[in-house]
């Protein structure tokens, strides 16, 4: 059997969605049984503005996939932290998250960050450590049942 693999082009974007089209039905069948499930990724960010002035201060973003959310990113301004901020948006991602049927969330972070202790606190249990893994640091996989 001749094979070659190589990179996608834009002339073959329609033949790889017919493909999927085709195989991942089944593969989803095989893996999942005979559920109808919504496989699509659901992106939000959310943002904290301070009411003085109406500046972005926070923001998160996150996204759904299969009843699991993923924290991508959070972030507050210097200026704004250590108020309990962070804590207040982790938990508006989590209200939020459930209303859709989300039942976990999951998330990395730096092994030696001052968030892991956060999101310790507010319940993350570390189920990975991850070394030598992002710009060659040690990151943590961790996660909560909500």
């Amino acid at each position: 059997m001749n094979i070659d693999i190589v990179k996608l082009e834009d002339i073959d974007v329609f033949l790889l969605d017919k493909f999927k089209a085709e195989e991942w039905p089944e593969a989803d069948r095989e893996h999942y049984g005979e559920h109808n499930l919504d496989f699509s990724k659901n992106f939000y960010t959310l943002v904290a503005r301070n009411a003085a002035d109406n500046k972005i201060i926070a923001y998160v973003s996150f996204f759904t996939e299969l009843g699991v959310a993923q924290i991508d990113s959070l972030i507050v301004g210097r200026r704004f932290r250590r108020n309990g901020l962070a804590k207040k948006i982790i938990n508006t991602v989590e209200t939020h998250v459930k209303s859709l049927g989300v039942h976990k969330i999951r998330l990395e972070t730096g092994l030696d960050w001052k968030a892991k202790s956060l999101y310790e606190k507010l319940g993350y249990k570390t189920r990975a450590i991850l070394l030598n893994y992002y710009a060659n640091r040690d990151f943590v996989l961790m996660d909560k049942e909500i």
